[in-house]
């Protein structure tokens, strides 16, 4: 999404590709902290990337008990949100200050909030602007396709 105006870089700008090397997946597992009326609840989180779908970011989400739930968030909403407040309607992403990322979820069944270390959430992304730069992306034919036909 471009540079910001705190000169900042974006984990975009400060990838750089490593000659030879080619990245397909990135995981990396961070500490969550769920944020609930009873007080913050430690929870076992993982990001992930795959260069095979490239525009987007896995959130893993193990609840205690063993339940996991995942959800599906943009690359870039989540670089993006490292530096502005970011996002509409079901995911929302904005630092709480300069060393913690909240992120907001929510959908039919319920709401959730969540804090991650930002220096985790950009070491990750500078791993996926690594595997895939920014303007690098190329989605599948048949989502071209399909899009084609939505917008004339």
């Amino acid at each position: 999404m471009g540079s910001s105006t705190d000169e900042t870089p974006t984990a975009a700008e400060a990838a750089r590709p490593r000659a030879g090397r080619r990245v397909d997946a990135v995981v990396r597992r961070v500490r969550g902290l769920l944020l609930t009326a009873q007080g913050p609840v430690a929870l076992h989180t993982a990001l992930g990337y795959s260069r095979h779908d490239p525009l987007a970011v896995t959130l893993a989400l193990r609840f205690p008990g063993g339940h996991e739930r995942r959800w599906v968030i943009a690359r870039d909403l989540l670089d993006e949100g490292l530096r502005v407040a970011s996002g509409v309607s079901d995911v929302q992403i904005r630092t709480v200050d300069h060393e913690q990322l909240l992120i907001e979820l929510s959908n039919r069944s319920g709401y959730v909030a969540l804090l991650l270390r930002s220096a985790d959430v950009r070491a990750f992304l500078h791993h996926c602007y690594v595997a895939v730069p920014a303007g690098r992306e190329t989605v599948r034919p048949c989502l071209d396709t399909f899009l084609s036909l939505l917008v004339p």
